[in-house]
């Protein structure tokens, strides 16, 4: 895969993604979606290239960074909601442990 051997086409190929993250971006300042939706779309972005290009590892990394890392996809409440997500789970392993 070129993009992983030559900069020049790799920065391109992050170029589509960051402006991948921009819209999604956009789309949440207008409220056509939201924040969290934003997030889920944005980690499937990152998913999708990962698998298609798991064995190059610097299209991965670039993808990841240039869609996850700018702080677009940031939404109001995540830290809430991950720390709640977390806190269900240790919830529903100490309710296990005592069926």
């Amino acid at each position: 895969m070129l993009y992983n051997e030559n900069t020049e086409q790799l920065e391109e190929f992050k170029k589509v993604y960051k402006r991948i993250a921009a819209h999604l971006h956009m789309l949440v300042g207008d409220g056509a979606i939201d924040g969290y939706d934003a997030y889920l779309i944005a980690s499937m972005t990152v998913k999708v290239a990962e698998h298609l290009a798991k064995a190059y590892e610097n299209v991965v990394k670039g993808v990841k960074e240039a869609v996850m890392d700018d702080g677009y996809i940031d939404y109001p409440g995540r830290k809430e909601y991950l720390a709640a997500r977390e806190e269900g789970r240790v919830e529903g392993r100490m309710e296990g442990r005592t069926e």
